[in-house]
C-alpha cells in the first residue's frame, strides 16, 4: 500500500507541499510503498472494582520499499535520501519483524462501551519490543491513556476528552516503528503515525514521527436530534473538537541537523520549533442504538507546515 514518509521530528523536517505526490511533475518526494502484517492477543482480569490486568503480545512485520511506479521519478525521494546520508540505517531500511510484550492496568467505569456518555477509562502499561530479524533495534515504551466521559445534560450533551502518552524509554526504535501507535486494543487497521483519525485530526498523516509523543483530543458532542426507524433508536450527533499534539523526546534530533541534502533546493532540517500543534474541526455522528456509531469529521491544523484540512471517516468514535 501507498504510504507517506515527512522525515524526523515534525516540524524540523520541512515540509514543500509541490514535492507531494503529483503525476504532472513525476514528484512523490514523501511517499513510499509499505506493506505490513499485525497479529495480536490480548488478555484481562480483574484486580477490584473496575481495576483490571491487562497483558499481551503482538507480531509485526514492516516491509518498506520507495514508490516503483513508472509514472513517478522512484530515484528521488526522502526516504532514499534519509538513507543515502545515514539517518536510516542500512540494515533498517527495508524494515523488519518485532515481537511485543505489554502489561499494565485498565480503569474503566463507562456507562456505554461504544458511545459513552460518563465514566473514566484509561490505561497504563509497559511495552518491550524485540526485534526478531536482526536483535538490535530492541526498545521499550511507557504508554498512558485517559479518557474522561462528562454529562452536561443528560442524553443531550457529554464533553468528553482524552489524553495520551507514548514515550521511549530504553533502547532504539527503528525508524519504520516510529509510527506505530501502541494499543491495548486496535479500533483502526492502521494505527499509525500521529495525525490523522485515529490520533490527531487536522495534523497530516504520519507527518509527526518522534520517540516520544503526548497529545490531547478535547470535544463537545451535543445530539440535537433523536427519532425512531424501523424498530432502531438513531442519534444524529455533532461534535466539535480541539486537539493538540507535542513531541516528548525527538530522534536522531543531531544527525538531522548535521545531514547534508543532496539536493541544494530541499533542506532535510529546518529551525523550527513547535512545542504545541492545535487543531480545530467538527464532526457528525449517526449512532445506531448504542453499539453502532457512523462518523465524519473535519479538521484542520493551524501551522500549514505541519496541519493541513482532513476529511475522515469511521465506525467509531476517535475515542
Amino acid at each position: 500500500m501507498v504510504h507517506k514518509f515527512y522525515g524526523f521530528n515534525g516540524i524540523a523536517s520541512p515540509y514543500l507541499p509541490e514535492l507531494d505526490a503529483n503525476v504532472d511533475t513525476r514528484t512523490a518526494w514523501y511517499t513510499l510503498h509499505r506493506r505490513f502484517f499485525r497479529a495480536t492477543a490480548t488478555a484481562m482480569g480483574s484486580i477490584v472494582g473496575n481495576l483490571d490486568w491487562m497483558g499481551g503480545l503482538v507480531v509485526r512485520h514492516v516491509i518498506h520499499d520507495d514508490i516503483d511506479l513508472e509514472r513517478y521519478d522512484s530515484g528521488r525521494s526522502l526516504l532514499l535520501t534519509y538513507r543515502d546520508v545515514g539517518l536510516i540505517r542500512a540494515d533498517e531500511f527495508k524494515g523488519g519483524t518485532s515481537l511485543e510484550f505489554k502489561g499494565g492496568v485498565v480503569y474503566d467505569t463507562r456507562d456505554v462501551e461504544a458511545s459513552p456518555g460518563k465514566g473514566i477509562f484509561a490505561e497504563l502499561y509497559l511495552t518491550a519490543n524485540t526485534d526478531l530479524s536482526r536483535w538490535k533495534y530492541n526498545y521499550g515504551q511507557l504508554v498512558a491513556h485517559f479518557r474522561h466521559y462528562v454529562t452536561i445534560f443528560p442524553g443531550r450533551w457529554v464533553f468528553a476528552y482524552h489524553l495520551g502518552f507514548q514515550h521511549q524509554l530504553w533502547g532504539e526504535i527503528p525508524y519504520y516503528a516510529l509510527n506505530e501507535m501502541a494499543s491495548s486494543f486496535y479500533p483502526y487497521e492502521e494505527m499509525d503515525g500521529l495525525g490523522s483519525r485515529t490520533t490527531v485530526r487536522g495534523i497530516i498523516n504520519n507527518r509527526v514521527a518522534a520517540a516520544g509523543y503526548a497529545w490531547a483530543n478535547i470535544e463537545f458532542r451535543v445530539t440535537p436530534f433523536k427519532f425512531n426507524l424501523f424498530n432502531q433508536h438513531f442519534d444524529m450527533v455533532l461534535n466539535p473538537f480541539m486537539d493538540i499534539c507535542g513531541i516528548t523526546r525527538t530522534y536522531r534530533l543531531e544527525e538531522q541537523k548535521a545531514a547534508v541534502s543532496p539536493y541544494p533546493d530541499i533542506p532535510l532540517y529546518q529551525d523550527k520549533k513547535l512545542p504545541i500543534m492545535l487543531s480545530f474541526g467538527i464532526g457528525g455522528k449517526i449512532q445506531m442504538n448504542t453499539n453502532f456509531v457512523m462518523s465524519f469529521d473535519v479538521g484542520r491544523g493551524l501551522d500549514p507546515q505541519v496541519g493541513t484540512w482532513t476529511v475522515s471517516t469511521s465506525s467509531t468514535y476517535l475515542f
